[in-house]
């Protein structure tokens, strides 16, 4: 139940930091394209 609800924590941040325009964003991009 723990892992549920880190994830359930996390992809609301990952999707907030998805659609913002950061440059940071771009970075780890390339680095796991």
């Amino acid at each position: 139940m723990q892992e549920q609800a880190a994830e359930n924590g996390i992809i609301p941040h990952l999707m907030l930091f998805v659609m913002s325009d950061s440059p940071l964003k771009t970075t780890l991009w390339w680095m796991f394209a």
